[in-house]
């Protein structure tokens, strides 16, 4: 994960999709930090990508055609939680 700019991060890794494995990228937008109820920091981030299905192997008929284009948008809404570790 590399920052872009004051809220935006590149996020790039591998991606295995029936048994195929393709390094892809995508757009992450840190979208702000609250306070859960217990007290922890949570981190809210909005990442958004596009891929190939064709690049994994996805074959085409007559359903894929007419229902699901080449390129899928994937949009994912995260949190993560800052947990305090301590050591008993």
């Amino acid at each position: 994960m590399e920052k872009a700019n004051d809220n935006s991060y590149r996020v790039e890794g591998d991606c295995t999709i029936r048994g195929i494995t393709r390094q892809l990228g995508f757009d992450a937008i840190h979208q702000g930090n609250r306070k859960n109820e217990m007290g922890h920091t949570i981190a809210a981030f909005k990442i958004i990508g596009n891929i190939n299905r064709h690049y994994f192997g996805i074959k085409s008929n007559v359903f894929t055609e007419t229902f699901i284009g080449k390129d899928v948008t994937i949009v994912l809404d995260l949190e993560f939680v800052q947990m305090d570790i301590r050591v008993w």
